[in-house]
């Protein structure tokens, strides 16, 4: 197998994700220049429509979330000037449609033909007056720029409104004929997806029909491989894992070979990033029957079972059609991937089961999941309504007796145990499932020893039923939680929290069938709350739990509808401004970890600058606080004195402020400190008011204040004068509130 074959290998295992929501084509008439060009059998496209205009709307999303400012459309046509050779872009309609597409190669030895449409007011013209380009004898045109970062292009035109861009001459005359071909992408497209095409700011297409004709043998021939590999590494589970690539080669084959294209959409605004992904079936295939729209009622009843506190929160309108044939179909998989010979008796058995399972549920489901610093280390809460109660019980014995079957043909080394009736509470019986994992063969088996690290010896799902609800929590405290979902009032209530912002950026979109919320920040201090669970010695996990506050979250929602899947992904900018926030906050924080924990360097101690200062008057100072107030220093004779020169990014100065308000809360009439520093009032106002500071904050010029202060290069420096106005010391870097006590108490 030649390794070019694997190049294109990341979008077919990518095929069989996208392949499990497609749905199929319904081609829609257009006349876009740039779709009526791109030829229909292409291996993936990427349109940028209204170049400056798309790219500064990314710029105004990005603007204040980057921590160093940066304008994409000032890099992008930096970069487009360096290419072509002339930073005025003379020539190049700006303003118009880009495109880059690749094409299959013809051969293994080959890669993807890729070229590049670059939209221009007039092809001949720009040639003409261009003087890095040299048309060549074959009637191409050579652009060589001195700094162009991807050499020399290739130009060939297509009409007079478009060059088409190559680096290689190899490509030139694949492309130029797929472009003439009477295949177009326009005729492969749904209207909607003309209109996103044509509209979007950001455009892709993936041609996953033809990928998983031209590299499906190539695939499986990976999967293989990589089962190989990890079954020569040992570590235990190999019958486990053997089941799970024979079921991931089959769930390949049934559902890529199905899996026409997909389409995203990435539209930025000021306030928020929409991130929408189309995904297609070919027409009559299995796939495309699946996918139908649900019998749904409209709006959301139980956002009031989520947990705000949790990482994600979610809200599912239950599609039964969907769900009966999508989850006989994976019995199909799990049919195939499995050697026992009772496979399809008992396939057959769990088909019945679950279509009757499916049929005593109701409309809804609503689910909460975050991490836990308890075993097992996260917690969950689902609650669906159920039309049946009767039915519902009575299937989940039977069911379970199924599940231990199919973890037995798995080679999943646990049991499942059910226990009917344990507790009650306000009319409703509380069962358990119990998880029991087998003691290994092999004391050293390293991956159920992860396992029994993460869940211990069992762990237990807790679950109660109502006439109309169905109840299951699992977690630390599993059994709490159910029985605080169980109060809750039976009437609906108005959502809250982050599933709230989900449900609000999602109102009048079409992707309604599930809405979810994921908070970034909780998730990432949940991780390091279970991590610490599981290695309670490890302290490198404190720098994730930082008490960071959010207010906003990832947003995700998806409709299904006569064959087709669409999902959004959404991000606010506020919630991409708190994540920038917390990756540099924790960043901080490693580094001083790191510099703490350095070994010093054996070296004599610098000669303080200030020395020269020490036992003279402290010079005039004249200065007004945040509020207004005026303070000199001449004025403060008869009190001890602290000058602390500092600033809000300095790590030392903000470790000294907490001793600082301690000295200057102790009642010590005695003691004035004044915190100066030369940064904005904008900046210190709020930072004083949450850091709490109880001195006064002045905000100085180093222009304005006379030598000792305006030699200060170090923070943070503290001047301690005595009650006569005497400079009695002068300390840099932090020092310990003890230390500062002491020295005070030194000073008359």
């Amino acid at each position: 197998m030649n390794i070019r074959t694997f190049q294109p290998l990341g979008i077919i295992i990518f095929s069989l994700v996208v392949a499990l929501c497609a749905s199929p084509v319904v081609h829609g008439a257009n006349d876009d220049a740039l779709l009526n060009m791109l030829p229909g059998d292409c291996m993936f496209c990427v349109r940028v429509n209204n170049f400056n205009e798309s790219l500064g709307k990314l710029d105004s999303y990005l603007a204040g979330a980057s921590p160093i400012p940066v304008s994409l459309a000032m890099m992008a046509n930096m970069q487009l000037g360096a290419a072509i050779g002339d930073p005025m872009l003379t020539g190049i309609d700006q303003g118009g449609d880009f495109a880059i597409f690749a094409l299959f190669p013809e051969t293994e030895k080959k890669g993807p033909a890729r070229g590049i449409l670059v939209p221009v007011n007039d092809y001949s013209e720009f040639v003409k007056t261009n003087p890095n380009c040299t048309v060549k004898e074959d009637g191409t045109t050579l652009l060589s720029s001195p700094n162009s970062p991807l050499g020399g292009l290739l130009l060939s035109p297509v009409g007079n409104k478009y060059a088409l861009a190559t680096i290689d001459d190899t490509f030139v005359a694949p492309l130029k004929k797929a472009l003439a071909s009477e295949s177009k992408l326009s005729k492969h497209l749904s209207s909607d997806q003309t209109k996103d095409a044509a509209t979007a700011p950001v455009w892709a297409y993936v041609n996953l029909a033809k990928l998983y004709d031209k590299y499906n043998k190539d695939a499986l021939a990976m999967l293989e491989m990589s089962q190989q590999e990890i079954a020569k590494t040992g570590g235990g589970m190999d019958e486990m894992m053997g089941f799970q690539f024979k079921m991931l080669a089959a769930a390949f084959k049934e559902f890529a070979g199905e899996a026409d294209s997909a389409t995203i959409a990435l539209t930025p605004e000021p306030t928020i990033l929409s991130v929408d992904v189309a995904l297609q079936a070919k027409d009559g295939t299995d796939l495309s029957k699946m996918l139908v729209a649900g019998q749904n009622t409209n709006g959301y009843t139980l956002s009031r079972y989520l947990d705000s506190n949790d990482t994600v929160n979610g809200l599912m309108k239950i599609n039964r059609p969907f769900m009966q044939k999508f989850y006989d179909k994976m019995f199909d998989i799990m049919e195939a991937a499995t050697d026992e010979s009772s496979s399809k008796e008992q396939t057959a058995k769990m088909k019945s089961l679950t279509q009757k399972m499916i049929a005593a549920m109701g409309d809804e489901v609503s689910i909460s999941y975050s991490y836990a610093g308890g075993m097992p280390p996260f917690k969950l809460q689902e609650v669906v309504e159920i039309k049946d109660a009767t039915g519902m019980r009575a299937m989940m014995t039977e069911g379970l007796d199924y599940a231990n079957t199919l973890y037995k043909d798995m080679g999943i080394p646990a049991e499942l145990k059910y226990e009917q009736g344990t507790s009650t509470y306000k009319d409703a019986t509380i069962d358990t499932i119990s998880i029991l994992f087998a003691d290994p063969d092999d004391p050293n088996d390293v991956m159920q020893k992860e396992i029994k690290k993460i869940y211990g010896d069992d762990f237990k799902y807790y679950m109660a039923q109502t006439s109309d609800k169905f109840y299951i929590t699992m977690g630390p405290d599993s059994e709490q939680t159910l029985k605080a979902l169980i109060d809750q009032p039976a009437s609906a209530s108005a959502p809250s929290g982050d599933i709230k912002i989900a449900m609000d950026a999602l109102q009048n979109t079409p992707y309604n069938d599930f809405v979810c919320s994921v908070n970034i920040i909780k998730l990432w201090k949940g991780m390091a709350v279970m991590m610490q669970a599981m290695e309670p010695d490890m302290n490198m996990f404190d720098f994730m739990k930082e008490d960071i506050r959010s207010q906003s979250c990832l947003i995700m929602g998806g409709t299904v509808s006569d064959g087709s899947a669409s999902v959004r992904l959404a991000l606010p900018k506020q919630h991409l401004i708190e994540v920038v926030a917390a990756v540099m906050k924790v960043q901080q924080e490693i580094m001083q970890h790191q510099q703490a924990n350095m070994e010093p360097p054996v070296r004599v101690a610098p000669k303080n600058p200030f020395q020269s200062w020490v036992g003279k008057p402290a010079p005039e100072l004249k200065m007004v606080d945040l509020d207004g107030k005026t303070h000199r220093v001449s004025r403060l004779k008869g009190k001890k004195v602290i000058l602390d020169f500092w600033a809000t990014w300095c790590p030392p100065c903000k470790k000294a402020i907490p001793d600082l308000i301690e000295l200057a809360g102790n009642g010590n009439s005695n003691l004035v400190i004044l915190g100066l520093s030369n940064e904005a009032t904008d900046i210190l106002t709020p930072f004083a008011k949450e850091a709490k500071i109880n001195y006064p904050i002045i905000a100085y010029n180093d222009k304005d204040v006379p030598a000792p202060y305006n030699k200060v290069t170090a923070i943070p420096t503290l001047f301690l004068i005595d009650s006569e106005g005497i400079i009695q010391d002068v300390l840099t870097g932090y020092h310990k509130a003890e230390e500062l006590r002491s020295r005070l108490k030194e000073i008359k």
